[in-house]
């Protein structure tokens, strides 16, 4: 429901006439959309939604003449308020769901849904005639947001208490940016006294408070999947002239920005502590102008992190970029009087093109 995806997510137990359902709400991450950080227990949604949610899937499940077990869906209202079911998979969910459902209602699913199975429904009829257990729980797996070597995973003192359970991943050193669920650090599960807290501490907030502190980190090369939150902020903000590519109809929203740089383009940046942009580099990968060459169009450092290394480390990770999808070289313009971005460009290897000067503007290139 809006940028973040705030989907929906229900898991449910069927036995013919029987519906058992555990609703929560699964919250996306910033810098990886598509990846379930945060799950909300019990649910966001209200309850003229929570109704048309458990006739809807009744509905679909009478009809794919489904009589048993425990199934995964994936879904979320529109705008105009329509439930969009995206998926249903016959699976209890990942990230240790069955437990987090154990403790915020007291059911154990893996003993119903075993015991049920093989024909023995003791367990089934006790939990029908329980008062189920309404925790407010919520389960925060911790993802990598930088590649590099993981050192610990840092909880804030005002979260601490909080804090019910933390299962770190066996083995885990060296990690990669996240793109994908299967690339979580640890699972960090809270229980909270009332709704206020738990809302408080289980949006944005939650981010800040248990992180992965991550040593070394490598400067990510990416089809632009930075959010439109960390775009906006750098384009309104010290670096506005920055644009990729630079079309005169192209409207400055950042949606708009970011769809262009994901159409055309190849970023190299980097992030401080507080995920904001610190430097970035932008090219064509696939120019048309010089086949097979790289067109480095932009390439900018935040004023505060100026002088530290930071512009050579970015063009470094995109030359080695260009290097691995085995391009000829590296081309880009510089303006005739900027001698210290020239002086970079020199000590990269970068070399100038001595039939080229437009309009006060030299060519560079670089042969990998």
């Amino acid at each position: 429901l809006g940028i973040l995806l705030n989907r929906s997510s229900d898991l449910s137990f069927v036995n013919e006439d029987t519906f058992l359902w555990n609703l929560f709400t699964t919250r996306r991450s910033i810098f990886a959309p598509m990846v379930p950080r945060t799950f909300i227990f019990p649910s966001l949604v209200n309850e003229e939604e929570s109704n048309t949610i458990k006739s809807e899937l009744k509905k679909l499940f009478k009809k794919a003449g489904v009589k048993h077990g425990f199934y995964n869906v994936e879904m979320y209202f529109t705008h105009k308020k329509e439930l969009f079911v995206i998926e249903i998979n016959p699976r209890q969910g990942g990230h240790l769901i069955p437990q987090f459902i154990k403790l915020q209602t007291g059911v154990d699913c893996n003993k119903l849904l075993v015991t049920t199975a093989v024909g023995d429904y003791d367990y089934y009829h006790t939990v029908l005639k329980k008062d189920l257990e309404s925790n407010l729980v919520t389960l925060h797996v911790v993802i990598p947001e930088f590649t590099g070597q993981l050192n610990r995973i840092k909880i804030s003192p005002e979260i601490e208490k909080y804090i019910s359970e933390t299962h770190l991943r066996e083995n885990v050193s060296q990690v990669s940016r996240c793109t994908n669920g299967t690339h979580w650090i640890a699972y960090v599960t809270l229980r909270f006294p009332n709704r206020e807290t738990q809302l408080k501490y289980s949006g944005e907030k939650i981010d800040k408070c248990i992180t992965a502190d991550i040593k070394d980190r490598q400067i990510p090369i990416v089809d632009c999947s930075m959010s439109y939150k960390l775009l906006y902020n750098f384009m309104t903000g010290d670096a506005y002239g920055f644009f990729v590519p630079k079309l005169s109809k192209v409207s400055r929203t950042p949606e708009d920005y970011a769809a262009q740089l994901a159409a055309y383009c190849t970023i190299a940046y980097d992030l401080d502590d507080n995920n904001q942009i610190k430097g970035m580099i932008a090219g064509y990968t696939h120019n048309l102008r010089i086949k097979d060459w790289s067109y480095a169009a932009e390439f900018y450092v935040n004023s505060d992190h100026r002088n530290k290394g930071l512009g050579e480390e970015l063009f470094k990770a995109y030359i080695d970029y260009c290097k691995s999808i085995h391009l000829k070289g590296v081309w880009l313009t510089v303006r005739e009087d900027n001698t210290k971005a020239q002086k970079l460009y020199l000590k990269l290897g970068f070399v100038f093109d001595e039939t080229y000067n437009e309009n006060g503007f030299l060519k560079m290139d670089l042969r990998l």
